[in-house]
């Protein structure tokens, strides 16, 4: 498996973001990107993480995606505020295509951790699309002392409209992020053991 980060350009300026510049200079280009693909996947990678930035973003993400077709599973990371009923329709196209979510607490908590107002409502207004098109997502959540309070909370909610996995990640101290956002091993341990036991009770899958 492999992550490749095909852009930093994002529509929004979370608070724990490790891309410290939003600009979109280096980036590859199609031609470059078909190249790069080409050689991981004849050294053996079947498994491809697109992340960024904000991946759809890229006007020739669909492009990217028509070269990928070979790869077992592509798992695209994207903040979701960018789907829409088209683009949906498109990615239903990509039977090896699945996106990473990200939703990070409930509606205040998430749009003041991604600093943008309406994040929140509108990936929670885009999963009845993708379980319209029989989309496989997840939804990821960043642990942190300003998120973890909700995390319970978001289980529950997403639960109400499908969502079937759930996936945590910590922050990284780079970019945006500072070292007091970090949890103690304490308090990890402890959510951890909330949140699995949430996604039992609720038939959701949790890794």
């Amino acid at each position: 498996i492999a992550q490749w980060d095909i852009n930093n350009e994002c529509n929004l300026n979370c608070k724990h973001c490790r891309v410290s510049e939003k600009n979109d200079h280096e980036k590859l280009s199609l031609k470059e990107a078909k190249q790069l693909l080409s050689e991981i996947w004849y050294n053996g990678i079947t498994m491809l993480n697109l992340s960024g930035g904000e991946p759809f973003l890229r006007k020739d993400l669909f492009d990217i995606l028509d070269y990928t077709k070979k790869f077992e599973d592509i798992v695209i990371t994207t903040n979701g505020t960018l789907l829409d009923e088209q683009k949906c329709k498109k990615l239903a196209n990509y039977l090896n295509v699945r996106l990473s979510i990200s939703l990070d607490g409930l509606e205040e908590t998430h749009d003041k951790f991604r600093q943008k107002k309406g994040a929140f409502q509108k990936v929670i207004h885009t999963l009845p699309i993708l379980k319209k098109y029989n989309i496989p997502y997840a939804i990821k959540y960043t642990l942190s002392q300003e998120t973890m309070g909700d995390a319970i909370g978001l289980i529950g909610l997403i639960a109400k409209y499908g969502a079937t996995e759930f996936n945590t990640r910590r922050v990284i101290v780079a970019g945006n992020a500072e070292q007091d956002m970090l949890l103690t091993k304490e308090e990890y341990k402890k959510i951890i053991q909330q949140i699995i036991q949430e996604c039992k009770k609720l038939g959701i899958h949790f890794r």
